[in-house]
């Protein structure tokens, strides 16, 4: 399920980006990327998502998010979450928000709320077990 939310999410913004692919060759985007462009490292990337290299695609979506690209850090939290890489994909998501990519904001709250929704049910089950300190901490999260 994960894997293909990663290939729709991607899929779409393929398409999205493709109008710039089709105006930048694969060899000159890299080499773009290469010189800081961030936008050449995002399309560098969508093409190496395009040939399924996920691992490479992220190599350069992490160059576009530390040149400071939110879309890039999106894709990167993207990718990273779908291989199970939780705290770097929502530090990764939590950067592109913070570049304010609103996918990137969006996504870093689905991730947080549902991680503390789960802390929550955790700490009620200990609490209803008897553990008075899983209460207090159940307590915090309902406030």
């Amino acid at each position: 399920m994960k894997r293909l939310f990663l290939i729709v999410v991607l899929f779409n913004v393929f398409h999205i980006l493709q109008a710039e692919t089709t105006t930048m060759g694969n060899q000159e985007a890299k080499t773009k990327c290469e010189n800081n462009d961030s936008v050449a490292c995002v399309i560098y990337g969508q093409l190496n998502v395009h040939n399924q290299d996920y691992i490479n695609a992220n190599v350069y979506f992490k160059k576009a998010c530390k040149l400071e690209h939110g879309g890039g850090c999106y894709l990167s939290g993207v990718i990273l979450n779908a291989m199970n890489e939780k705290k770097a994909a929502l530090d990764s998501f939590k950067r592109g928000c913070s570049l304010s990519n609103l996918t990137a904001c969006q996504e870093y709250d689905r991730l947080t709320n549902y991680k503390e929704h789960i802390e929550k049910k955790r700490w009620k089950k200990i609490c209803d077990e008897g553990g008075a300190s899983a209460c207090e901490k159940y307590k915090n999260y309902s406030k």
